[in-house]
């Protein structure tokens, strides 16, 4: 996590200790300053993370200037499917746009 994101999170959360640790990730449970819910944050070295070679879907769609109904139907249909996976595990995910989605 570069230390912008991680100054962003805390201007909003206040973290709480590990309740899960992976390969690439860590996982906070923190407390939203404003609201009082908890949340559970993962926290994830993007530099460790070399098997996502095509970097950022919007770094992509950028370089590409516009995708071809049929590549984004490819992206929407993959994107779609992990939102259904983590919805169907309990969670949501809170931040979804294409700077948040790598592509491969």
């Amino acid at each position: 996590m570069a230390l912008g994101d991680y100054e962003e999170i805390l201007k909003c959360y206040e973290l709480r200790e590990t309740i899960g640790t992976g390969g690439f990730a860590k996982v906070k449970l923190a407390r939203h300053l404003l609201t009082g819910e908890k949340v559970a944050i993962k926290i994830m070295d993007k530099l460790a993370l070399g098997y996502c070679p095509g970097g950022e879907l919007f770094d992509y769609i950028i370089s590409k200037d516009r995708l071809s109904e049929e590549e984004a139907r490819v992206f929407f249909r993959q994107i779609v499917s992990a939102i259904a996976y983590v919805r169907s595990q309990g969670y949501a995910h809170r931040d979804l746009k294409p700077v948040s989605l790598k592509s491969s």
